[in-house]
Formats: C-alpha cells, sequence, structure tokens
C-alpha cells in the first residue's frame, strides 16, 4: 500500500490533537512499587509483559522516597524492513503511541526509525514500562507486514537498565521536570527531551550497501560470553579466539575485556578497512574463532554481518546485549567480579555506567 503525503499530513494533524491525551491519565501519587527487577526482555510478537513483574496496574506516579519517581533506562534495536513509501507514517505511528503510553511531561528518549529498522533509548517511569514496551512491540509488528506473517522471525531484544530516582513535586509536575530533573550526587537525567525521527539508517556505518543485516552469526548469552573469557585466560594465545572490541578508540580507552583487541576508530563509519586490516594481520582464516562486543549489542550486528558476508569468516559470535547486558547478568547470577575492566561509555547524559 502507497501512503500519500496527504495520508502523513493527516496522521500529523491528528497527532497535534491527542499531544495532550496522557494528561488525561491520574497523576496522584500513591504508593507503587515494583515486586521485583526487570531485565533484559526478548519479545518475539505482539505480546504482553507478564504482571507478575509489577504489583499492579496503576497508572499513578511512583513515589518512593519522600517525592522521589522511579525512572527506568532502556535501550532497544530491531533490524527489519521499513518500506521507505511509510516511513514517515511509521514515525509519526511511534511517536504517537510513545506519548499514548507515557505522560507527556516524562516521556523523554530518542527513537530512530531507518530502512533497515529501528534503534532506541528511553529513560521511562518505572510504572509505565509495561505500557511502554507493549506500544513499541505492537508498532514494529505492525510495521513489517512480513514480519507478521513469520513465527520465526527475530525478537525485539529490550536491554533494561537502571533503576534512577529523580525529585517531582506533588503540586508543580511541569516545574519539576524542567527545571528539578537532576539525579542526586549531581547526576543529570539521560535525555532532555522526546525525539522520534527518520534517518538514513538507524547505526551509521559509511554507507554499506548489499548486506544483510539480519545474517550476523550467533549471539553469546552474557554467562556463555563470561565462561569463553575464563577458558581463554587458560589457553595459549595463539589458540585463543580473536577478541574485537567494536567500539571507537574513547571508548575502549575507558574500559575492554582483557585481551581485546580495538578498532582505534573515531566513528563506526571507519570499522571496516580497520576490521580488514586486524584480521589480516592476525592470519584469521574461515573458520578462526571471531568474538566480538560493543555497549548494547547493535555495533557488533552490523560488524558481524560485514564479517560473513564480506570477508567470509564464518565462526564469529557476538555479545548479546552488549557490555551493559553482560553487566546486568553478573549483577543477578554471579558473586564474583566482572571480566570488564574500566567504565563503560553510555550516549547520553549519565555518560559513565557506575561500575559493578
Amino acid at each position: 500500500m502507497k501512503f500519500l503525503p496527504s495520508s502523513v499530513s493527516f496522521l500529523n494533524s491528528v497527532m497535534q490533537t491527542t499531544y495532550m491525551y496522557p494528561f488525561l491519565k491520574s497523576f496522584s501519587f500513591n504508593s507503587h512499587r515494583i515486586s521485583k527487577p526487570i531485565h533484559n526482555y526478548r519479545l518475539t510478537g505482539i505480546t504482553t509483559i507478564s504482571k507478575k513483574h509489577f504489583s499492579n496496574g496503576d497508572h499513578s506516579c511512583q513515589e518512593s522516597n519522600g517525592n522521589l519517581q522511579k525512572f527506568t533506562a532502556l535501550s532497544f534495536f530491531k533490524f527489519m524492513n521499513v518500506p521507505e513509501e511509510i516511513l514517515d507514517v511509521t514515525v509519526s505511528r511511534y511517536r504517537l503511541e510513545i506519548l499514548k503510553a507515557l505522560p507527556l511531561e516524562l516521556a523523554k528518549g530518542t527513537l530512530i526509525v531507518a530502512t533497515e529498522g529501528i534503534n532506541g533509548q528511553f529513560c521511562v517511569p518505572s510504572n509505565f514500562l509495561d505500557d511502554f514496551l507493549r506500544s513499541i512491540t505492537a508498532i514494529t509488528y505492525q510495521t513489517n507486514p512480513k514480519t507478521l506473517k513469520n513465527e520465526t522471525n527475530p525478537a525485539i531484544d529490550f536491554n533494561i537498565g537502571e533503576t534512577l530516582e529523580y525529585p517531582i513535586p506533588k503540586n508543580n509536575l511541569s516545574r519539576s521536570i524542567k527545571e528539578t530533573l537532576s539525579v542526586p550526587e549531581g547526576r543529570p537525567f539521560p535525555f532532555r527531551k522526546l525525539i522520534v525521527r527518520r534517518k538514513k539508517s538507524i547505526l551509521t556505518d559509511g554507507g554499506l550497501q548489499g548486506i544483510d543485516w539480519e545474517d550476523a552469526g550467533p549471539e553469546m548469552t552474557p554467562a556463555e560470553w563470561h565462561s569463553s573469557m575464563e577458558a581463554m585466560q587458560q589457553q595459549p594465545k595463539e589458540t585463543r579466539p580473536i577478541l574485537i572490541d567494536c567500539r571507537n578508540s574513547y571508548e575502549s580507552q575507558m574500559g575492554s575485556f582483557a585481551g581485546a583487541l580495538p578498532l582505534d576508530t573515531h566513528n563506526f563509519g571507519e570499522s571496516w578497512p580497520r576490521l580488514e586490516q586486524l584480521l589480516s594481520e592476525q592470519g584469521a582464516g574461515p573458520q578462526t574463532p571471531i568474538m566480538t562486543f560493543c555497549t548494547g549489542g547493535i555495533r557488533c550486528v552490523k560488524v558481524n554481518a560485514y564479517l560473513r558476508q564480506r570477508l567470509g569468516l564464518q565462526n564469529v559470535s557476538r555479545l548479546q546485549k552488549g557490555i551493559i547486558g553482560y553487566e546486568q547478568w553478573l549483577a543477578e547470577h554471579r558473586e564474583d567480579g566482572s571480566l570488564f575492566e574500566g567504565d563503560n561509555f553510555l550516549f547520553d547524559r549519565r555518560r559513565l555506567e557506575e561500575p559493578l
């Protein structure tokens, strides 16, 4: 179906009349607790998040300590085909659904929509997280008709991060968001506003063409990654897998896994000649084991797809959900130390993630 420009204009006009809809929701400050930590959702269809993660379905702002509101940081991405002719309409639909799922003044984050998929980073009120995840999932699968018909479609990885608390006075919500959303001990709120926009790609790659980003090889769970890293430390150097840090140089300098080879790039688009040079120096062949990692997992998808399809390297794997997912798994399942050394750089106003 081809959407005419008038369709886009009509939808935008509808959105302008519905921006105030979230304000119709209750903003009473009743006590509302999450019964258990929420981490690493993987949704494979138009589904709902289990209510066992929430104490109830209340949409009131959550008061935990005085007037502190709990927020949950999260990121997600999905590589899928979004036809060019419906890209603007898709952007509008995502924006509308986000504003319906979250209170207007608390809807803050970034969502990039491109013909290759979506990429988002948000910080949402914790008691609205269920609505937010359902909305993103529903629109994503409605956007791609091929995906709707295919029960084996790849999952959306929701990388659920830390819970933050910010002061929200009861009697002036608007003023509190604009002027007093500052984290205790000086950490600023991760995002200033809501941005939903179209771009040429969800991750700038220097203009690569003809690569299927969904053919990127297997992922390693954080547990599998941790075990492999421990085993590598016992192996002779010449028999170890090649461990590649897909991040930029300033990120690698702040922290990395022991033995990782950095790409030493200033931006992701510089990765491809550097990858070829690095692997040539290492004498990599078609079956040489290669392990890659990045902050949240998205850069490794493109790197591994390139390794498989352009360089013919088939024994590649990547860290599922990246360093963020690894540190979350470590905090939940192990008492011993992280194998990641240093600090994890985050691309929002928090900058550095607190090391575990």
